[in-house]
């Protein structure tokens, strides 16, 4: 096999293996649980929803046992649409 092939079927095999996930939803409380089980801490990303000039923040992001399947926020706004991207496992 070339190079290039090789280098190609590694490339290949860790973007199978090592898929980003991206998971989201709408909450209106300061717990979101991801239903999805990151094995790094995954990045977050928070907006507000329904109140100009509110804010919301990470406060935690919760692990049970080894995965990360949950942050704990804080807002002062009415709903929080949130996006939470990394790699792991279905819950």
């Amino acid at each position: 096999m070339s190079i290039r092939g090789e280098m190609e079927r590694i490339v290949s095999t860790a973007l199978h293996c090592n898929p980003q996930q991206f998971v989201y939803g709408t909450g209106a409380t300061t717990t979101i649980v991801f239903g999805y089980k990151f094995v790094s801490e995954p990045c977050v990303i928070l907006s507000v929803v329904g109140a100009t000039g509110a804010t919301v923040q990470v406060v935690t992001k919760d692990k049970t046992g080894i995965y990360y399947t949950g942050a704990t926020i804080t807002t002062d706004g009415t709903s929080v649409d949130w996006i939470a991207i990394g790699t792991g496992i279905s819950a």
